[in-house]
């Protein structure tokens, strides 16, 4: 294992950063990024979290979010003078498209949440006309490894 914090210790000293750079091995996230003056991520959901709070952002590595208007476009020289935080319209468009092409509302914790992923994961298939009028019964559902079967019911609208 990496003793991060003797190698970023090291790295502070080698590059003279003492009074610049402050290491936390962990922390409860989003208060964290809330009262930061900026973020510097390689790829991570912190990403998001960043964005929701209206900080700048620095991706150094690939990620979705990373565009203009988002996060920041330059060098990673000049973030810390130029980083804005994200445009409030663009983010919220963003979120929207991502929250609807991507993303299932529910769980396999309850009977509620595992009918609400039912149905929501039928958008994603596509049906033929007769199928779309059709009833659907008794789709069984994994929900864990000893392929214990929960029946739901779920009926395809148009």
């Amino acid at each position: 294992l990496v003793n991060y914090n003797r190698l970023i210790d090291n790295l502070i000293k080698q590059y003279d950063l003492e009074a610049r750079v402050v290491y936390l091995e962990d922390g409860y996230l989003p208060t964290m990024v809330k009262h930061a003056k900026g973020v510097i991520l390689v790829n991570s959901t912190v990403g998001m979290s960043s964005l929701y709070h209206r900080r700048p952002t620095c991706v150094l590595g690939k990620a979705i979010y990373n565009m203009e208007g988002l996060t920041y476009q330059g060098g990673l020289d000049q973030f810390w003078l130029e980083g804005k935080p994200p445009e409030l319209d663009l983010y919220q468009k963003f979120c929207n498209a991502i929250i609807h092409l991507t993303q299932i509302n529910g769980d396999l914790y309850s009977k509620k949440g595992i009918d609400m992923s039912v149905e929501g994961s039928l958008r994603f298939f596509n049906f033929s006309p007769l199928e779309q009028e059709a009833e659907i019964d008794d789709i069984p559902i994994i929900l864990s490894s000893d392929n214990d079967l929960v029946t739901t019911h779920a009926v395809v609208k148009p």
